[in-house]
């Protein structure tokens, strides 16, 4: 079983630097990734159904379901790399607005229906929020 790896990184001068959000609200990242594996290809929304396509997502600390995902841009082949947006919601999954405080999100990749590639070794990059 091939374990899949991958290297996400943000377009951030500072990324030590808190993105703020107001409750409620949302704010966008933009992320470099990777694509360090050897064997199979990462399939996009377009050459595949989910389950199976895979994803940038970002999993918020100490919330109640707070998550976000995005598509890839194209199938990725291993050595291949792409920018990607990444929209950050400051309340769960249900919409209940994020109570005002510090936080972080762990980004990492997904594939729908199987997990993230964090459950299996792969390092997430972590972002620190405040919430106004």
């Amino acid at each position: 079983i091939e374990v899949q790896r991958s290297s996400v990184a943000a377009h951030r001068e500072e990324p030590r630097d808190s993105i703020v959000i107001p409750s409620g609200g949302s704010a966008t990242v933009e992320l470099d990734v990777t694509h360090e594996g050897s064997g199979s290809p990462w399939l996009d929304d377009a050459s595949w159904a989910v389950p199976g396509v895979v994803r940038v997502g970002a999993r918020w600390t100490d919330t109640d379901g707070a998550e976000s995902r995005t598509p890839i841009p194209r199938m990725m082949y291993p050595g291949d790399r792409a920018t990607v947006t990444l929209t950050l919601d400051a309340a769960t999954s249900t919409g209940v607005p994020i109570a005002p405080g510090e936080y972080t999100v762990d980004v990492g990749m997904l594939q729908e229906g199987f997990g993230w590639f964090a459950d299996n070794g792969d390092d997430m990059l972590t972002i620190p929020i405040t919430v106004v």
